[in-house]
């Protein structure tokens, strides 16, 4: 028996270059409920749209403003991705595993967004992705 997988390298898109614009209600006096993306915010948010003119950054629903304008970024599993502190500044000591190192270290979480690359203690992040290995004894070591 013989089985081959094909594997299909996952593309990240960006976002068309009108989900950069402010929305447009345009001259008209409709009051459409419609959706826009916010590319500061990177969200969908509502507006009345007026009916006529405007721009493209303008969808029915949040749905397909999402899937228009959000750009779809490669799944990295958690124990690959890097390192990432976040863009906040609290002080939350962490742990993070290293592919290149093959073992967890020590870190500060600013407190937001960040990645799932993060444990709050080195024996949950060994137990997670050093497979085989035995926490306790590697993180007194470390």
């Amino acid at each position: 028996l013989l089985a081959t997988a094909f594997v299909a390298p996952v593309v990240t898109r960006r976002a068309p270059h009108y989900c950069h614009k402010e929305p447009e209600v345009g001259p008209c006096r409709a009051r459409i409920q419609k959706w826009y993306f916010d590319h500061r915010d990177q969200r969908c948010k509502g507006f009345y749209y007026g009916g006529c003119n405007g721009n493209a950054n303008n969808f029915n629903t949040q749905k397909k403003c999402l899937e228009v304008c959000l750009p779809r970024r490669p799944h990295v599993p958690v124990c690959k991705q890097e390192a990432n502190p976040g863009p906040c500044r609290a002080y939350q000591p962490q742990w993070h595993y290293s592919p290149k190192l093959g073992h967890c270290i020590g870190f500060v979480y600013g407190g937001c967004k960040g990645n799932d690359n993060r444990f709050g203690s080195c024996e949950q992040c060994m137990k997670r992705c050093a497979k085989g290995s035995n926490p306790q004894r590697l993180c007194k070591k470390l």
